[in-house]
């Protein structure tokens, strides 16, 4: 796909976008069992307009940005203080994906390392090699190949637990996404298709 030559107008654009979504799951009606907390339209609203008044600020830097620092700040205390932390819990914000899951491993592994110096690594596939990253022990190249190979490996001692499971329906991944959503669906019961 390349950029367009020329840009697109507002309502094709939006058109699009909603085009997109149309077999997304409709998280509003309660289908969606994990990954969506629906707060409700009013607290929606709220979280909305705020996102928009600071989608353009920058964290990254917070003698720029004072306001996301508060904000920071503020969230990290009512969490510290939600888990019954003391002053000298100290935490951040980012925003998901990789950064969340590194700043996690990171602040698992120094924490094993002054409670519990004798416990093992993490054995998540991912995480172990996140940690071995982070300690200069392999290069990016290595750690997603060895990621790599043990998905593999869990997989095949998956399938091999899952040929046991008479229960179990397997999904053609070959079939595409749109078939593979189709198929999904047809699987769930009833009351959760509404």
């Amino acid at each position: 796909m390349n950029i367009p030559e020329r840009g697109l107008a507002r309502e094709e654009i939006l058109s699009t976008l909603e085009g997109y979504k149309q077999r997304d799951l409709k998280w509003e009606s309660g289908q969606v069992l994990a990954m969506i907390y629906d707060p409700g339209r009013e607290a929606r609203e709220v979280v909305n307009a705020a996102y928009v008044a600071f989608m353009t600020e920058n964290g990254l830097d917070p003698t720029s940005f004072p306001s996301l620092l508060q904000l920071e700040t503020e969230v990290v205390r009512m969490m510290a203080s939600l888990l019954r932390g003391d002053e000298q819990v100290v935490g951040n914000l980012t925003s998901g994906g990789t950064e969340s899951i590194m700043l996690a491993v990171k602040t698992a592994r120094d924490r094993a390392r002054v409670e519990r110096p004798e416990a093992p690594p993490l054995n998540a596939i991912g995480y172990r090699q996140m940690v071995q990253l982070l300690r200069g022990e392999l290069d990016e190249e290595a750690a997603a190949a060895q990621v790599v190979a043990e998905t593999r490996r869990l997989a095949k001692r998956q399938r091999t637990w899952f040929k046991r499971e008479r229960r179990a329906k397997w999904l053609d991944a070959a079939k595409g996404t749109d078939a593979l959503v189709d198929e999904a669906l047809k699987l769930l019961p009833t009351g959760l298709k509404k």
